[in-house]
């Protein structure tokens, strides 16, 4: 009798321990057999084979190779048990599509109709195909997935007329949402999308991340948010359910977006660097676009449909071909922009092209049917000879512009009885840096929004306002040096600024502030926890610091670095090596 209550007791435990104590570890190898039992000594041979074998809250850990697949995700995790595909401590592995395709809508990695699944460091390479090809497919109602840390490239449609993704997330059902979506870390480039995008957030899909990735050398939009296009068929509630909803776009850099040689594009320079196309209640802030034809758009491709409460940002916009911002309809036919606010943004020289051609462009332009937007706050230095502000198109109201600064061409409007004339100070406009230099006159002269319309942080995450009142521009100055000589009061009091340049080759500079007197440390770690370079271990005093980072002998890829107090307080930051 006691031996049974002894087993009732063993059982009554099993079910009672927690299924996070429970889940498997399992590998993944080159050398592997798919016949072993998948422990880290005999490995499995495939991926597909090890997402077949999982169950919720298993981790399969892939080691170093090149693994020539297409993997499709047959089953879910469930909630607080993710199923995670991921690279093995210290290893690269490789899933390459040479030679492979399928009959509609190939992937390296494919997720439909499944939940609760995380996907990192891998490289996606070489998937070339005229049935859309992407790098990661997420579709139907698949939700709960992160996306996180991988390399993705050489994703190609070679049909002229067609089109393929690096990345995409369609909800494609009436009746339930594609919801909470993270894409963070990634690395996208060298995409021939033809038609398409590179990344993609499209139909029935809400509550999104999509954070500190990088796309560049593409040859059509790089981030695309878009609504009405009828990915959702059937949706009752057209309106609000087929479009991207409900988004926070930051900390992500587009870079080299042209569609000049295109197919599609027959020549013309319209690729942008952050395009919403009917999307709505999506936030965009610290984001970066430069060399791109178009920085940023928002408007809708539908006639009678619009772009809806979007925020754009404290960012910075720069050197882009031919528009910094655009909003409205490209023409009369097309759809509308709508209650959306344009603040607090920086913007550069954004018509590098000099192709006649391209003359058609402006730091900010309007187009058709834009109505109750806002446009303040922004620094706008503006390119030799080109507008500031540019009005083409019609059906315009309500739209209000003010508290910006202008310098530069005389171009165009300067609309604003608050406008603010003179050059910024940027510190090095150039090279992309658009912080500005304490006797800029942008300094405590913007107008000051509610905090759901310009945030609470600016593009260093750094506090937005000070004292009441906020900068022009996306870098509130105030908050990182000059608020000590005016109040004799510290910016903050414990911050750790985002390196700069970034993405940088080989070298960066990261700051941080200090309240006090404090020993610190300043470490830089790979992507798997290793630490790489210890910058600072010693005490600092109150105030503002700056440290040098020489990457030379790295590979190119994320790195993160984390500052540390005495008192066991931290703050981490993520940065991208390229070369």
């Amino acid at each position: 009798m006691q031996h049974v209550l002894n087993k009732m007791i063993q059982l009554l435990f099993f079910i009672l321990l927690p299924s996070s104590l429970l889940a498997g570890n399992y590998f993944v190898a080159t050398g592997g057999n798919n016949a072993n039992p998948g422990t880290e000594a005999q490995p499995w041979l495939t991926i597909q084979y090890a997402v077949d074998h999982v169950t919720a809250g298993d981790t399969i850990q892939v080691k170093s190779g090149v693994f020539n697949e297409l993997v499709t995700f047959n089953q879910s995790g469930g909630e607080g048990n993710y199923i995670v595909l991921q690279n093995a401590a210290g290893a690269a592995p490789v899933i390459d599509g040479t030679g492979l395709d399928a009959a509609s809508q190939p992937g390296l990695i494919k997720i439909f109709d499944k939940n609760y699944i995380v996907v990192k460091g891998f490289e996606l390479r070489n998937l070339s195909s005229s049935n859309w090809a992407a790098g990661v497919w997420c579709s139907g109602t698949s939700h709960h997935i992160e996306i996180r840390n991988n390399i993705i490239h050489d994703i190609v449609d070679p049909n002229p007329d067609g089109g393929c993704h690096g990345v995409a997330f369609y909800g494609t059902n009436a009746n339930a949402a594609m919801h909470d979506i993270i894409l963070d870390g990634n690395e996208i480039y060298s995409l021939q999308l033809k038609w398409s995008e590179a990344c993609v957030f499209n139909g029935n899909v809400r509550d999104f991340t999509v954070s500190h990735n990088v796309i560049h050398d593409v040859d059509n939009i790089a981030f695309d948010f878009i609504g009405f296009e009828g990915e959702c068929s059937g949706c009752p509630n057209w309106e609000n359910l087929d479009r991207a909803r409900n988004g926070h776009v930051h900390d992500n850099i587009a870079y080299n977006v042209d569609s000049k040689d295109n197919p599609p594009y027959h020549g013309e320079r319209s690729a942008d660097g952050f395009y919403v196309d009917g999307g709505m209640d999506i936030v965009f802030e610290r984001n970066r676009a430069y060399q791109c034809n178009i920085g940023f758009e928002v408007t809708s491709e539908h006639g009678g449909k619009d772009a809806y409460n979007v925020k754009v940002r404290n960012n910075f916009i720069y050197n882009n071909y031919v528009v910094g911002l655009s909003s409205g309809g490209y023409d009369n036919t097309v759809g509308a922009t709508n209650n959306c606010y344009f603040v607090n943004n920086s913007f550069y020289n954004n018509h590098i092209s000099t192709r006649p051609e391209d003359d058609w462009g402006a730091e900010i332009l309007i187009n058709y049917h834009a109505h109750n937007n806002v446009y303040e706050n922004n620094s706008i230095y503006a390119a030799d000879n080109y507008p500031r502000f540019l009005t083409v198109g019609t059906d315009n109201s309500g739209n209000s512009f003010d508290y910006n600064l202008y310098f530069g061409s005389n171009e165009g409007d300067a609309p604003g009885s608050h406008s603010v004339f003179g050059d910024p100070l940027y510190a090095d406009a150039a090279n992309g840096d658009l912080h500005v230099q304490s006797a800029s006159p942008v300094i405590n002269k913007g107008f000051t929004q509610a905090d759901s319309v310009m945030g609470t942080t600016d593009f260093d995450s750094k506090a937005r306002l000070v004292d009441d009142t906020v900068d022009i521009g996306a870098d509130e100055q105030d908050a990182a040096s000059t608020l000590i000589e005016k109040t004799g009061r510290l910016a903050e009091s414990f911050r750790l600024s985002q390196n700069y340049p970034n993405p940088f080759n080989p070298a960066t500079t990261i700051r941080y502030n200090l309240p006090e007197a404090d020993e610190v440390r300043l470490t830089v770690f790979n992507t798997l926890g290793q630490k790489i370079n210890t910058l600072v271990n010693a005490r600092k005093p109150a105030g503002s610091h700056a440290v040098s980072f020489n990457a030379a002998g790295l590979a190119g890829g994320i790195y993160y670095y984390r500052l540390q107090s005495a008192d066991g307080s931290a703050k981490i930051k993520k940065m991208i090596l390229i070369k």
